[in-house]
């Protein structure tokens, strides 16, 4: 039996995955369990850019909506929108065992201070490691 379609203001339980946004230099998480993998997901820059790509989080978010606001019709398609990282109420956690260590990195592009054209370059972090390990 399935589970009914959550509805705009519902708060659900997924698996966000970190990528790579098809397209774009930016990473994105998607949502590989709990809902559609090609919804949008609003979550905290500051976390995307702490882990490799692949990290998988378990996270508490709301269905959203956004909404014209002359005639109230909706606009766009449906997202998803997190709480706090790591914050008290556990919106957000990562599952350890899936952070690749050593991993790809995104890093900001301090050039690009445009708030809607940032730019990101990816670290590969397997020289950094492999170095550690010889010394």
């Amino acid at each position: 039996m399935n589970s009914p379609e959550p509805n705009v203001g519902d708060t659900i339980e997924v698996v966000l995955e970190l990528i790579k946004d098809p397209g774009k230099s930016r990473p994105r998480m998607r949502p590989i369990e709990g809902f559609t993998s090609t919804a949008r997901v609003e979550i905290s820059r500051k976390l995307r850019e702490m882990f490799p790509l692949g990290t998988l989080f378990r996270a508490k978010v709301t269905v959203c909506q956004k909404h014209y606001e002359e005639t109230g019709k909706p606009k766009g398609p449906i997202y998803l929108r997190s709480g706090r990282p790591f914050g008290a109420n556990g919106e957000i956690s990562v599952m350890i065992d899936t952070i690749k260590n050593p991993g790809i990195i995104a890093q900001l592009d301090l050039a690009s201070t445009d708030e809607q054209s940032r730019k990101y370059f990816y670290i590969d972090t397997l020289p950094q490691a492999e170095l550690a390990a010889n010394l």
